[in-house]
């Protein structure tokens, strides 16, 4: 049986390069259409949402055409179909502003993730598994290779090159981030801070008064300690487990299940409210399942003899599958392979009546049902190509706000100005540099689907009666946002910051395992929607949904949908296998 067929690609002649199928084919992929006037940039508050949809200027619309040509005929990968689709990305954007002007950024990566899938799916993989950044066009051979091994594939033909690739595999996938890699924040001229400054913060541990030190206009600064670990890269994997969601779930800071570029700075706060977690059982269907001693003594035995014979794993890992009663799914305290998740979560304290000095309240909703149908509707809304990507959750302190935790998300890949920088690390650095305040880092968590900003809206809703809003602004934020509307005319956040949370730190952090957990099951496909498990279980509560309802009866639920999920999938799997 040969490999699948690819809607866009197809291969060339004998050759590991591809080519696009046909004109039709490749404007549908880019999502471009004839006169191509029309403004691809991600505009959620534009009258056409999700996109723009503003014209685009006539001399770049004109050549539109000459340009996809030119890429039509191209191979794929090359540096010619890159630089094109770079060059394409810019003339699909209207740029009325400067803010638009840098869409194009999101646009091209966007088109970059398309033509990633379809390429894992043209060599029979899965790209709903591949959780990490994707590689440029030069780097897509290390990238198959390193999706073959971790989807338990083995190519005898190319053996030898897989093992010279695996050498060079850190130093190719770097120059891949290195070279698509964007950042959309800029320093204005009129931070006081130096924007170097701010350094990389993933080569070396730091010490508990880096970040948080005290900031009254002077240069950071950073003590570096040399660490070998330096070059790993973030990679949220389909295959994390799910961490216990009690009030005893493992700290995000020092998890062996979360992967970062170097050593997670360390802080008085965040080691005061560390502990020490246990690895949980995984949750892939790709996992042997647990059987009896007698019948483990005689797999044994059996893998002995099939290994004289020759025989492959694949072989073996059947022949246990086989073993296998479908009866066992009917008791949930021994399903194979789900996860050991508590089907109810510890409340939280309630939210104080007024928030503190400096804070005012974030608009809340008329009611708790309504605020439930809020989070159910967000759930099932399909996600945007320009927001289809991984990313980490975090959460820090200032303690100049004592008990106010700032929740955010950073993208995975790292930032083109530092090329080894931590996402997160950055992330607080140029928080600190630019508001002035030294902040502490209290968590941090992967998210493994391609929907981050998705996932930190959920934990948002989750959290909403604790949220505030920083009132008066931020004085440093609010004249940076002046000064640029006056010398581009673009947009800036200002200081209005409302992503403040005003509640303890295991309550935020049960929120924010809990959804995470959730983001590991994959649950939106790869155009963005949610899949059908999920979409018949959230229609299904909304339209049980009764005066008094709040999120937290639906987050109580979600540990046992997710051991249900897991069920499903691993019965789906015997079900072939019987077959």
């Amino acid at each position: 049986m040969g490999p699948p067929a690819s809607h866009c690609l197809e291969r060339c002649d004998g050759g590991r390069d591809y080519r696009f199928r046909s004109p039709q084919a490749l404007r549908a992929l880019l999502g471009l259409s004839p006169p191509y006037d029309k403004c691809l940039a991600h505009a959620p508050y534009a009258r056409n949402a999700p996109h723009c949809s503003r014209p685009v200027n006539r001399a770049k619309a004109a050549s539109v055409p000459s340009l996809l040509g030119s890429l039509q005929r191209a191979r794929v990968p090359s540096t010619t179909a890159e630089v094109l689709l770079k060059t394409l990305s810019t003339h699909a954007v209207c740029g009325i502003t400067g803010w638009h002007q840098n869409k194009a950024v999101e646009v091209y990566l966007g088109w970059q993730r398309e033509l990633w899938e379809e390429c894992l799916h043209l060599n029979g993989l899965d790209p709903r598994q591949w959780g990490k950044q994707v590689p440029s066009m030069t780097g897509w051979a290390c990238g198959l290779n390193r999706a073959r091994r971790e989807q338990g594939w083995e190519d005898d033909e190319n053996e030898d090159e897989d093992t010279e690739d695996e050498d060079t595999e850190d130093e190719d996938t770097e120059d891949g981030d290195i070279e698509d890699d964007y950042t959309e924040e800029e320093f204005s001229e009129e931070n006081d801070s130096d924007e170097d400054d701010i350094v990389s913060l993933s080569g070396g541990t730091l010490t508990d008064s880096d970040v948080a030190s005290d900031f009254d206009g002077r240069d950071i600064s950073f003590d570096i300690e040399e660490d070998d670990s330096s070059s790993e890269e973030i990679v949220a994997t389909p295959d994390t487990t799910i961490s216990d969601l009690d009030g005893d779930s493992p700290d995000f800071t020092d998890s062996q299940d979360t992967p970062s570029h170097g050593s997670v700075p360390t802080s008085p706060i965040s080691a005061y409210y560390s502990t020490t977690g246990t690895e949980s059982t995984p949750d892939t269907v790709d996992e042997p399942p647990a059987i009896s001693a007698g019948d483990a003594a005689a797999g044994s035995d059996e893998s002995e003899v099939q290994e004289e014979g020759g025989s492959s794993d694949v072989d073996e890992f059947t022949t246990h599958l086989l073993d296998i009663d479908v009866e066992i799914f009917q008791k949930a305290d021994t399903a194979v392979g789900s996860a050991s998740v508590p089907s109810i979560l510890s409340p939280g304290p309630p939210a104080p009546a007024s928030p503190p000095a400096g804070f005012c309240l974030y608009p809340q909703a008329p009611s708790p049902a309504s605020q439930l149908k809020q989070l159910l509707n967000l759930m099932t809304q399909t996600v945007s190509q320009q927001r289809r990507y991984t990313g980490v959750l975090y959460g820090f302190a200032r303690p100049s706000a004592q008990g106010m935790l700032k929740i955010g998300v950073v993208k995975d890949r790292v930032v083109a100005e530092r090329p080894f920088a931590d996402p997160v690390d950055h992330r607080l650095a140029t928080w600190q540099a630019q508001c002035g305040h030294p902040v502490v880092e209290v968590f941090r968590r992967p998210i493994a689907c391609a929907a981050a900003e998705r996932i930190e809206s959920l934990v948002h809703l989750a959290l909403r009666e604790y949220r505030r809003v920083e009132d008066p602004p931020c004085g440093r934020c609010e004249r940076r946002k002046r000064a640029s509307r006056a010398r581009t005319g673009g947009r800036c956040s200002g200081g209005k910051h409302d992503e403040w949370f005003e509640v303890d730190v295991e309550t935020a952090k049960r929120a924010v395992e809990l959804w995470t957990a959730f983001a590991e099951q994959l649950p939106y496909d790869r155009y963005g929607r949610l899949l059908d498990f999920w979409s018949a279980k959230v229609e299904a509560a909304k339209a049980r949904i009764r005066p008094g309802d709040t999120v937290k009866s639906w987050q109580e639920a979600i540990p046992r949908l997710i051991e249900e999920c897991t069920r499903t999938e691993l019965e789906d799997l015997i079900s072939r296998l019987y077959v």
